[in-house]
């Protein structure tokens, strides 16, 4: 897991190094079908973010993309 700020976003990483999703695998069927799916996307949407999911050869990669509020409370 990583966390790091730049240009008045905060970004959060979450990977790991199994099997991976399936090749099938849609985002949007599985936030309709899973709690913790919703309750993923729900958050995004709350802070106004984005949610990034990538499943490479190895394993699969979650990205949370928000706003800095101490950068856009400021403004």
């Amino acid at each position: 897991m990583t966390i790091r700020s730049a240009d008045g976003r905060i970004v959060l990483t979450v990977s790991d190094t199994g099997a991976g999703l399936p090749t099938d695998f849609d985002l949007k069927a599985a936030s309709r079908q899973s709690l913790g799916m919703r309750m993923i996307g729900s958050l995004a949407r709350q802070l106004r973010g984005t949610i990034v999911i990538e499943n490479g050869t190895v394993g699969t990669c979650a990205t949370l993309d928000i706003p800095d509020p101490r950068v856009t409370s400021a403004a």
